[in-house]
């Protein structure tokens, strides 16, 4: 977070400390204050050395920005957004820092459908339930694991969704008997999900797990039943939450036989 630079009688250099962070990039945790404290730190020294008071005015509402930052307890990308739709506001226009802030805000909206915080639940001994990360690979009992897609389900994204399933299914320890969508957080699903959902139906099939769903919202149901999935996965296999997904799994499991 600290800005720094490099300065001699004539020229000065202006820079984040800790460079470019290459090893972070893509992981959501860069942090770009030194970045920007770095540029307010340039208009600091332009200001002193040339008697520039619209440059030291830049500086002290650029340093300003970042204490509303922190304050408002912004995340890296929120910060980097509010922090650039500030500075086009300061040293371009009001008009123009609206529209960067809308392009910005579409462009992190895609990148979440696109990437969406996937989490695999489990049973905790209270009866509750927690999130898990996917590489963890935790079944919630024995032979079922509860998978979370966290966005609706369309071309941008059907390709990860159906990796990740797959991935659960090849990796289990003990193998899956049955592989729980939760789908809560799905608001929709275009034609591209459809056949997606339907790939994994039969990619489980093949090795023998058996594909249910749980949480799914009204809107989303129809367009199930209007592709034919319901009929495909079996309404028998369409649960209202995750505890009556167990509740079936563990009956099925005391029968011998599928249910």
């Amino acid at each position: 977070m600290a800005p720094a630079a490099d300065i001699d009688d004539k020229h000065a250099v202006f820079q984040p400390c800790h460079d470019t962070a290459p090893d972070i990039m893509g992981t959501g945790k860069a942090n770009p204050a030194a970045m920007v404290l770095s540029v307010a730190m340039m208009l600091d020294w332009l200001a002193e050395r040339h008697e520039h008071t619209a440059a030291a005015e830049a500086a002290v509402r650029i340093e300003q920005a970042v204490d509303r930052a922190f304050a408002a307890g912004l995340r890296p990308f929120e910060f980097g957004v509010a922090l650039t739709t500030a500075l086009v506001v300061v040293f371009v226009g009001v008009e123009e820092g609206i529209v960067l802030a809308i392009a910005l805000s579409v462009i992190i909206h895609l990148r979440h459908s696109y990437r969406p915080h996937d989490r695999l639940l489990v049973a905790t001994p209270r009866g509750s339930w927690r999130t898990a990360q996917i590489e963890a690979a935790k079944q919630t009992l024995p032979g079922l694991v509860i998978y979370r897609f966290a966005a609706s389900l369309y071309y941008a994204n059907a390709g990860r969704f159906e990796e990740e399933l797959t991935a659960l299914a090849d990796a289990a320890r003990p193998p899956l008997r049955w592989l729980c969508v939760a789908c809560d957080a799905m608001e929709d699903i275009d034609y591209s999900g459809s056949l997606t959902l339907r790939t994994v139906q039969d990619e489980l099939s093949r090795r023998g797990v058996t594909l249910v769903l749980c949480g799914v919202p009204d809107q989303v149901r129809a367009e199930l039943d209007r592709d034919g999935l319901t009929e495909l996965i079996g309404a028998g296999h369409v649960f209202p939450w995750p505890d009556d997904v167990v509740e079936a799994y563990e009956r099925e499991a005391r029968s011998g036989a599928p249910a």
